[in-house]
């Protein structure tokens, strides 16, 4: 099974499906386990997804509401948040409804992690439980120290270092889950834009350096773990970047095989390594 406190065979899940390969690879392995799913898609095409769900019901506005009783009537007991979705979105607020617009903007902090935690109460007060998807792909996730590629130069592993000090004083105030240095330098750390962005502006500034991506101690893992996959690599192929460190069990690693082949030919290193937090 899926893990201790996860999904079961009885239960029934719903999917808010974002951007990227993550939706995939869960609805994927649920399929196998032969757990019924209905994918509630943000993104635009996901008919990759159609041969392992049981109905995709579409999303045709911001409106949570209406999202909540559609999961009701078709009896799901645990929903899923999985995939790219721009933080952008809320301040578009005439496109939400009235109960996703109070989730959002109640006056709290509007940090990603802030934000999705007040969706997921709010989705939680409707009945509905919110499960996580480490559990799920547990396969999927990054392994302590050498992951693909080559082996890190004494330069990046310095890098290394130096990035996860930084990111031991940035993730405690909800921001920089990634950060670009280059020899001694932070040439970029991650906000609003994601990491793709992020590597694209620090290609900019310099060409070279390691990328190191973490999460903060206290991140809710039912929705807010860190993923890579080839984009990221590709990204950091055209921006110059040369090594990835991730933190390891607790970063996933999408569409794998690729991955680990991408890695090879553009020479980029990829490690695992221990999180910041035990600096």
């Amino acid at each position: 099974m899926l893990g201790r406190r996860m999904i079961k065979m009885n239960n029934i899940v719903a999917i808010i499906a974002g951007d990227g390969a993550l939706p995939e690879a869960i609805c994927s392995k649920l399929h196998r386990e032969g757990i019924p799913v209905y994918l509630f898609p943000l993104a635009d095409d996901v008919r990759s997804l159609s041969p392992y769900v049981t109905e995709i019901i579409p999303v045709t506005s911001l409106n949570l509401q209406v999202l909540l009783e559609k999961m009701l009537i078709k009896k799901v007991d645990t929903v899923i948040l999985a995939g790219r979705v721009p933080k952008s979105l809320m301040y578009n607020r005439a496109a939400l409804d009235e109960l996703l617009r109070l989730s959002l903007c109640n006056g709290g902090t509007n940090d990603d992690h802030a934000l999705l935690g007040r969706i997921v109460q709010t989705i939680e007060r409707s009945g509905l439980r919110v499960a996580g998807y480490r559990s799920i792909v547990p396969e999927l996730l990054a392994e302590m120290d050498f992951i693909a590629g080559r082996q890190p130069t004494e330069q990046e592993k310095r890098d290394i270092e130096y990035g996860r000090y930084i990111l031991s004083h940035t993730l405690s105030l909800s921001f920089g889950q990634s950060v670009v240095v280059c020899d001694g330098s932070v040439v970029a750390i991650e906000a609003m834009e994601g990491t793709d962005a992020m590597l694209k502006r620090a290609g900019e500034l310099v060409r070279g350096g390691s990328v190191v991506k973490m999460m903060r101690a206290d991140q809710d893992e039912r929705f807010d773990i860190p993923v890579v996959g080839p984009l990221t690599l590709e990204g950091m192929k055209t921006a110059g970047q040369t090594c990835l460190a991730l933190e390891a069990g607790r970063t996933l690693i999408l569409e794998k095989e690729q991955f680990l082949q991408l890695a090879e030919s553009a020479n980029i290193s990829v490690v695992g390594v221990e999180s910041c937090q035990s600096l």
